[in-house]
């Protein structure tokens, strides 16, 4: 009967931490979305003068766009046939965090790798990933 208690007051604990994380990563979500929006154009802009020097497919590449308004370090990019995505890391506590934007529906597909990914439009979403675990930096 102790035993049974004890599982009890462990799997009530999970679930409050459980409860009380979960706000706060929606809550961060929305902020980031929020901030993209605002930034939006400046996104657009680095998206528009990146693209056409993009030349080979590759699983992961860094371009430096010196900005740090925009992306904490690099941006990094992946590139399968005329599909391309391209992260703006904002965040990185445990996880990287930030937006992507995807060429086309293929692109959108790269990030189901990444442990969480939340369309804001036709070409962008916020993503959280783990670090290293598909792109070498």
């Amino acid at each position: 009967m102790k035993k049974a208690g004890m599982v009890f007051i462990d799997l009530c604990i999970a679930f409050l931490l459980d409860t009380a994380m979960n706000p706060a990563l929606e809550l961060y979500y929305q902020t980031e979305k929020i901030r993209f929006h605002v930034l939006e154009s400046r996104y657009e802009q680095v998206v528009k003068e990146t693209i056409p020097s993009l030349i080979n497919d590759t699983e992961g590449e860094c371009i430096d766009i010196n900005s740090h308004i925009l992306c904490d370090s690099d941006i990094l990019y992946r590139k399968r046939d005329k599909s391309v995505a391209i992260l703006f890391t904002t965040g990185s506590t445990g996880n990287l965090t930030g937006y992507a934007y995807c060429s086309d529906e293929n692109a959108f597909q790269m990030l189901e790798e990444y442990d969480y990914y939340d369309k804001i439009n036709e070409h962008w979403s916020v993503f959280k990933m783990y670090p290293l675990k598909n792109i070498e930096r």
